[in-house]
């Protein structure tokens, strides 16, 4: 049993090392040939689109001093973070906190903060806050390329029947995905100045 704890342990945490974007642009692969398919493109010439494209050619507008609270005891949202920390290419990235840090105290009034999920909240430089899946769809637009694309679509989807599925995702996600210890996941050197407490 602890032998296999342990093979489970390194590959969770190495997850992101051994299989790096692969399985994030996989998905998205898969979901872009579905719709193509519904809608009558053929899959080879989707596919040729698809890896001749280079995500810069859609950009995504840049704002400094973004930030993203996430609950820094589960699975999911660390996982989150990581894919945030990996795809988000910009000049101005959005840096992390934990919800329940102190950073979160004082960018948000205590009133707003008694309304918010224990998930993922953004704040942009605005101070706007969104949550639930606009908070979603807002990183994935920020992070441009076919992010910005599949948030485009996934923005089409009525906000309520989006946030029911968020909703669902949320009250599973710590039975699914498991607790973290800490309030921060483990980060590569390189990212640890986008965290904050």
């Amino acid at each position: 049993m602890n032998s296999q704890m342990t093979t489970w342990t390194f590959f969770n945490d190495h997850r992101d090392e051994i299989f790096g974007a692969t399985l994030d642009h996989l998905t998205l692969v898969i979901i872009a040939m579905v719709i193509a398919i519904l809608v009558g493109v053929p899959l080879g010439m989707l596919i040729v689109h698809f890896f001749t494209f280079d995500p810069g050619w859609i950009r995504s507008p840049q704002r400094a001093d973004e930030q993203i609270f996430f609950d820094g005891h589960c699975g999911l949202c660390h996982g989150f973070v990581r894919f945030v920390l990996r795809e988000d290419q910009s000049d101005q990235p959005f840096s992390f906190a934990p919800l329940q840090g102190e950073l979160v105290r004082s960018r948000i009034t205590d009133a707003a903060r008694a309304q918010l999920p224990d998930s993922i909240v953004v704040v942009d430089d605005k101070n706007n806050i969104f949550t639930r899946s606009a908070a979603i769809i807002y990183v994935m637009k920020r992070l441009g390329g076919l992010w910005l694309v599949a948030a485009t679509l996934l923005n089409l989807v009525p906000r309520a029947l989006r946030d029911f599925g968020y909703a669902v995702c949320a009250s599973l996600r710590k039975a699914v995905f498991g607790t973290a210890q800490e309030l921060c996941p483990l980060v590569p050197v390189q990212w640890r100045a986008r965290f904050r407490n």
